[in-house]
């Protein structure tokens, strides 16, 4: 069993911590890993018993230079994060070590051109290594026992149709305008509505950074013909919150916005806790990398909230992840002759040949016991102009549509989120590819 050694310098309050720590775990079951993370308060709110208690997972503080340090056989830099100068010097020394630079997760193409090229820093041999929506980059952090859930929820999802995509996709978007929000009063859920009408209440969690497009979209909520329910974790989300509605949003409080939607505050949870969430809930607003890769293989309609960067950067990722989604769903739909099946019925892969595919390999053919739904070449673009603009709306790169049209836009996109999450859940994983990596790099050494 090869030793890991990660590195996790926390920038993104728990987004780094998180995608490390899912990381970490999954190696785990290959390799004797230690997690190195200089924020050991951030980690700690995430980890679980069974870390702690694991006997090929170790948590180390790296909140200041170690005395010293034995290097791995590999060791992984999350994100470009530069080692101290005890690190790097015993690095220096100890030359068998394989070390990789994990970079962000990207759809964009110069990635695959740049995917486990090495490259020269500090005097070492590091590689590039991208996570990535195809086979030739390494896959995405996902691990095993989630990836079985969503295929599972995904197998037996009740998606039997589908509703042609309205001209809201085609309306000239609005500037957003100035709202002022009602006064909130935390209540009972008990007292918001009647029982039956918390039955058909539709699901939200919201997960994010500041953001205006947030009470936007709670707006359309409320013109929904669904109620809803919101549950907002603590942290930047919540602040985000206050800040919009001047109201405190203390965790375990139920706030009312107006008659037809409600906010649950919720203290963070551990991973596999956020991770039922997701499964259980209706439509999902998440952020960063992490938890937007949960969000994908679930099949359940999403927006992203993509880290803000400078110059607009993240706008470029987002519209090239959009450009990816499209892709792949235009590829789906070209493998299934639609001749014989309806657009909205599941259709199944198993009963259906596999024709040549234009992606490195077909997911029709790579899942062949799963059911994708049948949309038209038309209905993606249609349902894929709809998405990528509300999602760069949301992410400040379009104007909000005031009178966005939340169910629509469910009925118009579901079948997308759902074939393009039974695509990735095709795909080999981070962790599988890494190895993959790890072993042939170290084979040779």
């Amino acid at each position: 069993m090869y030793s890991l050694d990660i590195f996790c310098d926390v920038i993104d309050n728990y987004g780094d911590a998180g995608v490390c720590l899912h990381l970490a775990r999954t190696l785990s079951s290959s390799c004797k890993v230690r997690l190195f993370c200089n924020n050991m308060q951030v980690l700690g709110t995430l980890v679980t018993d069974s870390d702690r208690d694991s006997s090929t997972l170790s948590l180390v503080s790296w909140e200041n230079p170690p005395q010293s340090y034995d290097p791995a056989d590999a060791v992984i830099s999350a994100f470009n994060c530069r080692f101290d100068s005890t690190v790097l010097s015993a690095l220096q020394q100890h030359r068998s070590s394989l070390i990789i630079n994990l970079d962000y997760l990207s759809a964009e193409s110069w990635v695959e051109d740049c995917h486990k090229i090495p490259s020269f820093v500090d005097g070492l041999e590091v590689y590039y290594y991208f996570p990535g929506f195809t086979a030739r980059t390494g896959g995405l952090n996902i691990d095993s026992t989630f990836r079985a859930q969503c295929l599972q929820r995904l197998q037996n999802a009740p998606l039997t149709s589908s509703a042609p995509c309205s001209s809201q996709s085609g309306q000239q978007l609005q500037p957003p305008q100035l709202r002022q929000h009602t006064q909130l009063q935390p209540q009972s859920q008990a007292a918001l509505w009647p029982s039956d009408a918390k039955e058909n209440a539709r699901t939200i969690t919201l997960f994010g950074y500041e953001n205006d497009a947030v009470g936007a979209f709670i707006d359309a909520c409320g013109r929904s013909r669904r109620r809803t329910e919101i549950t907002v974790f603590a942290g930047l989300a919540q602040d985000n919150l206050r800040r919009l509605y001047g109201q405190n949003f203390a965790p375990g409080t139920i706030t009312a916005v107006n008659d037809r939607v409600s906010i649950t505050c919720s203290p963070m949870v551990t991973h596999e806790h956020y991770d039922q969430i997701l499964l259980n809930h209706d439509f999902n607003l998440v952020r960063g990398e992490d938890s937007i890769v949960r969000a994908m293989h679930t099949g359940i309609p999403f927006l992203w909230h993509i880290y803000p960067q400078d110059e607009q950067a993240h706008i470029t990722k987002l519209k090239s992840f959009l450009e990816r989604m499209e892709q792949i769903n235009l590829e789906i739909a070209g493998t299934f002759s639609h001749r014989d099946t309806r657009p909205g019925e599941l259709h199944s892969a198993q009963s259906t040949g596999c024709p040549d595919s234009p992606l490195e390999h077909s997911p029709a053919c790579a899942m062949n016991r799963s059911a994708f739904v049948s949309v038209s070449n038309e209905d993606v673009r249609k349902g894929m102009k709809l998405i990528s603009s509300t999602m760069l709306a949301y992410n400040g790169g379009a104007p909000w549509d005031d009178s966005f049209d939340l169910d629509g836009f469910i009925a118009c996109t579901a079948p997308l989120y759902h074939n393009f999450a039974l695509y990735l859940c095709s795909q080999r994983s981070l962790t599988e590819t890494l190895m993959d990596f790890i072993n042939e790099k170290l084979a040779s050494r």
